[in-house]
């Protein structure tokens, strides 16, 4: 199979799919500006065909007919929820149109697209209508679906919009996409045993995400109100407004009841905790449940051990869905998600970030700073959602012998 690759990343996920597919492929050519991107793709995969530097300056028409597959997804900021919302007039976003190009220059036969679900309404919903009729132009007859990773075996709640095109009408028909996946693994799963201390928030970080408000206020006297650690994330995660807001219970003391230290509280698992200490002391230190400042009806989400927290600007008090239950929220560009780990919180480390794309230990060799590797990770295409495609693209291919169609001998 002959593949090309564009806006292709460090990770380069179809790569690593058609990996662990065991299908025999050539990447004819991939594309990259990011120059830490590019040496990672370098040390997951090697050397491309040929590998372009700026998709502006990629004359594609040599190709012509060439490309078997064509996977690509154009820069999503412009079009996230996440962001000021330009769509395709943003400077990054606009970039769609560069690759669309390259595209109508080779005329692969088959092609991925993928983006952030915000692209369905950027611009009232203008920007999704010029990804489809550009397809539909160039003479694609094309399948979509918003997939989330969780629902394909990876424990991160990671919605995308993924569009399949032919140029085969057969091969448009008989393709369907994978079915939903019960979701076998947690968090827990992907964590490392033994993490550097300075993974784990400071001091600093701890006195920023507490709600200073709540922080000063005495407590009453059954204590039936904790302090809360403030956090957020962008848009994912729902909290119940009919749960019943439980009730703080201390029910004894590890030093001595008659010096009742705060530090040494314990509190029950059905209640509420205290707030997390700089330390890892107090209620949340004991029992490993935290209130999480959150704009619902209750105004908190509570988080305990192996949760994830997305602490990206902890001020804002307008923000919810921060706790993934059991799953990390979505990876972005920066990573800012902790997990509750052995009761104390950390964020999580690049490596664990690279499996919860869907990268196996084997393959995780990191050559970036930390800050360099959040980025590449929180901007690639999810492995095991990229996997269920591949794979649907080929029993399709197997069961009606379009492989000669897809040039694979």
């Amino acid at each position: 199979m002959k593949v090309a690759t564009a806006f292709s990343g460090g990770l380069a996920a179809c790569e690593f799919a058609l990996r662990y597919e065991d299908i025999e492929h050539q990447v004819v050519f991939a594309c990259e500006w990011d120059k830490y991107a590019r040496s990672q793709y370098l040390e997951f995969h090697g050397e491309p065909g040929i590998f372009y530097n700026d998709i502006s300056d990629l004359n594609a028409t040599k190709y012509k007919d060439e490309i078997d597959l064509f996977v690509w997804g154009s820069p999503c900021q412009d079009l996230s929820l996440a962001g000021k919302r330009k769509g395709f007039d943003g400077a990054k976003s606009s970039l769609f149109r560069e690759g669309a190009r390259v595209m109508s220059e080779m005329m692969p036969k088959t092609f991925i697209f993928e983006n952030v679900k915000g692209l369905l309404s950027s611009n009232g919903g203008a920007d999704y209508k010029e990804v489809i009729k550009t397809f539909q132009d160039l003479g694609y007859l094309i399948a979509m679906k918003v997939l989330n990773a969780k629902e394909h075996g990876t424990a991160q709640n990671r919605e995308r919009v993924f569009v399949v095109g032919f140029l085969d009408e057969d091969a448009y028909h008989d393709f369907s996409f994978e079915d939903k996946v019960p979701l076998t693994k947690t968090l827990r799963d992907y964590l490392e045993d033994d993490v550097d201390e300075k993974y784990y928030l400071s001091q600093k970080m701890i006195d920023c995400l507490s709600n200073q408000k709540i922080d000063n206020a005495p407590h009453s006297k059954d204590d039936s109100h904790s302090k809360c650690l403030t956090a957020r994330y962008n848009k994912m995660g729902t909290t119940d407004p009919y749960i019943k807001e439980p009730i703080l219970k201390q029910v004894g003391n590890i030093y001595d009841n008659e010096h009742n230290s705060v530090a040494g509280r314990v509190y029950t698992d059905d209640g509420l905790a205290m707030c997390l200490s700089a330390n890892g002391g107090g209620g949340g230190g004991k029992t490993g449940l935290y209130q999480i400042k959150s704009a619902t009806k209750s105004g908190y989400e509570t988080a305990t051990q192996n949760d994830s927290i997305n602490f990206t600007h902890p001020n804002s008090g307008t923000r919810r869905g921060r706790v993934g239950k059991g799953v990390a929220q979505t990876l972005d560009c920066a990573c800012n998600q902790a997990v509750i780990d052995e009761y104390k919180i950390r964020r999580l480390t690049p490596s664990e970030c690279f499996r919860l794309q869907g990268i196996k230990d084997e393959d995780i060799n990191l050559i970036n700073s930390d800050t360099q590797s959040y980025r590449i990770a929180g901007n690639a295409i999810e492995v095991n959602t990229m996997r269920s495609i591949i794979r649907a693209l080929c029993k399709q291919q197997t069961q009606n012998n379009l492989f000669d169609f897809m040039g694979v001998a």
